[in-house]
């Protein structure tokens, strides 16, 4: 029976991250690609907070492949006295450097609830960088600030919709609405930008 030293290889992430992936697996790895166990593998990075999808392959004799898809980064949030980043994939991410233009997050952060609305945010016609925040409350309803000071009030159900109806409706008379308010079934309440 011939050993082969296991080769790593993983792609997807900085050189650096890849790096110390590979290295943690290579630690938790047999020496035997027949005998590795690859559920330890799967949890090393299933908890990685920079991962959104990865696929793992084993090539025979002695390598192994890891495919990463990194996580996007959608928003920030304050936690305690730091900012973290949201990644798509649900999971707080500290950053040194956070981006100016992703839209903060307010309220207490529900990865269910949160992933949900970005679904229906991104299915929506808006686009992600006219958000300059998101204020999310215990009912489970959302209010989107846009950077041009317009505040769209949401149901708390029925997201898609009315994301497509507050953009047609901002579409239609975008510099003059100051809030487009669809809280109520079947009412839709504007609040113009009074001139002085």
């Amino acid at each position: 029976n011939k050993t082969y030293k296991i080769d790593v290889n993983v792609s997807g992430l900085s050189s650096e991250q890849n790096l110390e992936i590979a290295n943690k697996i290579r630690k938790i790895s047999s020496n035997n690609i027949f005998f590795i166990d690859v559920e330890p593998i799967i949890n090393l990075l299933l908890n990685h907070n920079l991962i959104e999808h990865f696929n793992i392959k084993k090539i025979y004799p002695n390598s192994i492949n890891i495919s990463i898809l990194p996580t996007k980064f959608i928003a920030k949030i304050k936690n305690a006295n730091e900012v973290l980043i949201i990644g798509s994939n649900g999971k707080l991410i500290k950053k040194e450097k956070v981006d100016k233009d992703l839209p903060f997050l307010y309220g207490k952060y529900d990865r269910k609830y949160f992933l949900e609305f970005y679904v229906s945010l991104i299915n929506s016609e808006f686009q992600y960088n006219e958000i300059d925040s998101i204020l999310y409350f215990p009912s489970r309803r959302w209010d989107l600030k846009l950077k041009d000071e317009t505040l769209i009030k949401l149901p708390s159900n029925n997201l898609t919709k009315s994301l497509k109806l507050a953009h047609l409706i901002k579409k239609k008379k975008n510099k003059s609405i100051k809030i487009i308010d669809l809280r109520i079934k079947n009412r839709i309440v504007i609040k113009w930008i009074t001139q002085i």
